[in-house]
């Protein structure tokens, strides 16, 4: 009677054990889908305008917004390939440098091709025609192309203080 009763016994504690480590292995399963699905990065600062629907390029550039702490989304179409410290963002209509506040974080350089949304301050700005060769450098340009530089640039800048990268 006693082993029949410890037969019962362990049999009941080896499917309660097999229940449980299945459905351990259910959670972990489903967590791990999740991290793989979720590949979001975050460079910076952890964003603070996340209730804030992201605006495009060409938003970011009208008056009203030139100056303020905005969320914009866009798509990476160059990336300083000796450090990751700027990225040149694009729509149809415009571009924007993308610089990292206080030169304190940089994104992947291979992140050329990818959506990215960033919050920052976007500006129009005048840059000298030494830093508009040097970051034709930093782009991998050849430096007969560089050569070809001449004057100050006008362009839009964007200084980022978070940058997502889903």
């Amino acid at each position: 009677m006693i082993q029949k009763n410890l037969t019962i016994l362990l049999c009941t504690a080896v499917v309660l054990f097999s229940a449980t480590a299945q459905a351990e292995k259910g959670k972990q399963s489903a967590s791990g889908n999740e991290k793989k699905a979720s590949k979001t990065k975050i460079y910076g600062a952890e964003p603070s305008m996340t209730s804030v629907t992201p605006i495009s390029i060409d938003q970011a550039l009208q008056k009203e917004n030139l100056g303020k702490t905005i969320r914009m989304t866009a798509y990476v179409i160059k990336v300083c390939q000796k450090k990751g410290c700027w990225m040149i963002v694009q729509s149809a209509k415009n571009s924007a440098r993308i610089t990292f506040k206080d030169y304190a974080f940089f994104v992947p350089k291979n992140c050329r091709g990818k959506k990215v949304v960033v919050e920052g301050i976007m500006t129009e700005t005048i840059i000298s025609e030494a830093d508009a060769r040097h970051y034709a450098e930093d782009d991998g340009m050849s430096k007969k192309e560089v050569e070809k530089i001449k004057g100050e640039q006008k362009e839009y800048s964007f200084v980022a203080t978070s940058v997502i990268i889903p």
